[in-house]
C-alpha cells in the first residue's frame, strides 16, 4: 500500500508508474491531510517527512522510519527479519 498526502484530482503519473511496477495496487490519496488519520492495520511506516513521522508515532504507535536516514534499509531489514 501507499499512503500519500498528494491530491487524487492532479496527474500523479509518476507515482502510478512505479506503484503498477513494483505492483502495489493500493493507492490512498490524504489530499493535503495527515496521513495518521488514515493509517490502519499496518506495522511499519516508511516516509521522508519528518513532521508525518511524528505525527503518526504519536498517534498511531505504528513504528516509522526515515527514508532520508541513511541506515534506513538497514534498519527495516532489523526490523522486518
Amino acid at each position: 500500500m501507499v499512503l500519500t498526502t498528494r491530491h487524487e484530482k492532479y496527474l500523479n503519473q509518476d507515482l502510478i508508474k512505479i506503484t503498477e511496477k513494483l505492483g502495489i495496487s493500493k493507492v490512498i490519496y490524504t489530499n493535503g491531510e495527515d496521513k495518521y488519520y488514515y493509517i490502519d492495520d499496518i506495522d511499519l511506516h516508511l516516509d521522508n517527512d519528518e513532521r508525518e513521522l511524528r505525527l503518526i508515532s504519536r498517534y498511531t504507535g505504528i513504528e516509522v522510519i526515515n527514508v532520508t536516514d541513511k541506515e534506513w534499509k538497514e534498519t527495516t531489514e532489523n526490523l522486518l527479519f
